[in-house]
């Protein structure tokens, strides 16, 4: 339970019984409006208002006290429904954590890494393409994780793609500066490409000893 969490349930729950009175002295407001939040405690009921039958007459609402009330006790709290009976309550809460993450590795292969929309047609380039948009996405991950979260993957894939490189003259090339990003990832590989200007020797014997670390 957090108390800030409690609070703010609290507020709006003022705000929500404001509008279950209003709509309860005025039911016809509660037809017009979209009843968000307010109609899973009003239930329509028709009266005939001579003779109380209840019959295709008027309109009336009725307050279900009982599940407004299991609903207040609640405030403050974050409730998870699960089928895992013997499962303990902190592996629990790890996974549902888990589910978010797993949402938004959805979200970054579709964006992203644009695993959509595909423009292909055949179905080993489509597989094709899903492949090598779940291995960025593993590899992905991986530097996010090794960079203790720091970063989001959006923000490595910018910095990467930024880390670029323009010829000027006979094997010497000009670099452009690289972020905080792109030296944390460095240091994580135990390389630097900390230079101005470089010759292609260079950048070649960087990527050597880039992959002979990722080997390591």
């Amino acid at each position: 339970m957090g108390l800030d969490y409690d609070a703010r349930e609290k507020h709006k729950r003022e705000k929500l019984e404001e509008k279950i009175q209003e709509y309860l002295e005025n039911p016809s407001k509660y037809k017009a409006s979209n009843r968000y939040g307010v109609k899973k405690y009003l239930k329509e009921i028709e009266i005939d208002t001579f003779t109380g039958e209840v019959e295709d007459k008027k309109t009336l609402l009725e307050f279900e006290v009982a599940k407004y009330e299991r609903d207040v006790a609640l405030d403050g709290y974050y409730a998870l429904v699960t089928s895992e009976l013997e499962m303990p309550d902190e592996e629990i809460i790890e996974r549902y954590r888990g589910l978010w993450k797993i949402e938004e590795s959805f979200k970054v292969l579709k964006s992203d890494l644009e695993g959509r929309p595909v423009y292909v047609r055949r179905e080993d380039r489509i597989e094709g393409h899903f492949l090598i948009c779940f291995v960025a996405l593993l590899i992905s991950r991986i530097l996010e994780n090794k960079l203790k979260n720091k970063y989001s993957i959006k923000r490595i894939q910018e910095s990467l793609r930024n880390a670029t490189c323009r010829f000027i003259t006979n094997g010497i090339y000009s670099l452009n500066k690289q972020d905080e990003i792109y030296r944390d990832i460095e240091k994580l590989f135990g390389v630097s490409l900390n230079y101005r200007n470089i010759r292609i020797e260079q950048i070649r014997s960087y990527r050597k000893e880039i992959v002979h670390n990722i080997k390591k």
